[in-house]
């Protein structure tokens, strides 16, 4: 039962009112398998627990066998590390100061590495500019 799953880790990670709505949000959208893009940005201070819906997001994708939908990333090395990813950078091959357009071998190991994602998270999304933003949005249409 795929509504089991939802409320054993809604108790296990305990999340407060604002959490748990932003978390039932997303689980919805993914079980109902809508087809409408969904763009949701969870804003709060340090320690409100942003990074906390990402781990339950994560639990709920393995739990229902469709881990290989999510992807996590950080656009600092210090947020990467703490969510246990890569870099925005290193997840989208993003390299040097210019986007350039990549080709062959490396335009076919991105788009393996994407085929089937459905959701990406970004935490510590304040970090990334517009000129990062830009270069992801690039890089997720390839």
């Amino acid at each position: 039962d795929i509504r089991g799953v939802v409320r054993t880790i809604l108790q296990r990670y305990r999340y407060n009112k604002d959490q748990e709505r932003a978390f039932g949000l997303l689980a919805e959208h993914r079980l109902t398998e809508s087809e409408q893009q969904l763009f949701m940005f969870i804003v709060g201070s340090a320690g409100t627990g942003k990074s906390h819906i990402i781990r339950g997001l994560e639990d709920l994708f393995r739990s229902i066998d469709a881990k290989d939908e999510l992807r996590k990333t950080a656009p600092t090395g210090c947020a990467s590390f703490l969510i246990l990813t890569e870099t925005l950078h290193a997840m989208l091959m993003i390299y040097g100061r210019y986007l350039d357009d990549i080709r062959g071998p490396q335009l076919e190991a991105l788009q393996v590495r994407w085929r089937g994602v459905k959701y990406l998270a970004i935490d510590e999304v304040s970090m990334v500019g517009a000129v990062l933003n830009a270069r992801t949005s690039k890089r997720l249409q390839l």
